[in-house]
């Protein structure tokens, strides 16, 4: 059964700081890389501000991320900003050009399941 959740902001407004705060997160981490754990926990802490659903169960950047766009892996692997690797059963998450100073977001062109 699928769920139609009524969110409170608008989906290009709430991508716009998505990816705004998973650049900054990856710009303060440790050569432009983080554990996908890590980025999730902090990626919801700067935005628990952020009112974008009513009932408290699914007010986080991470749920919206989930029930938007089918999960946050996926999410990341659409854009040609962010990388993707595994190392020691650990899912890191790079940012590909660090020193980009706008905030130039594409979407690719073609994903994995293509090929």
């Amino acid at each position: 059964m699928v769920q139609n959740f009524q969110w409170n902001i608008l989906e290009n407004e709430m991508l716009n700081i998505i990816h705004k705060n998973i650049i900054s997160i990856l710009k303060e981490s440790h050569h432009n890389k983080l554990s996908l754990n890590d980025l999730i926990i902090i990626l919801n802490k700067k935005t628990n501000y952020l009112k974008i659903h009513n009932n408290k169960k699914y007010n986080s950047t991470s749920k919206y991320i989930k029930y938007k766009y089918k999960g946050i892996i996926k999410f990341l692997d659409d854009y040609n900003i962010y990388g993707i690797s595994n190392h020691k059963n650990t899912v890191y998450v790079h940012l590909i050009d660090p020193n980009c100073l706008e905030i130039n977001i594409h979407k690719r062109i073609t994903s994995e399941n293509d090929w």
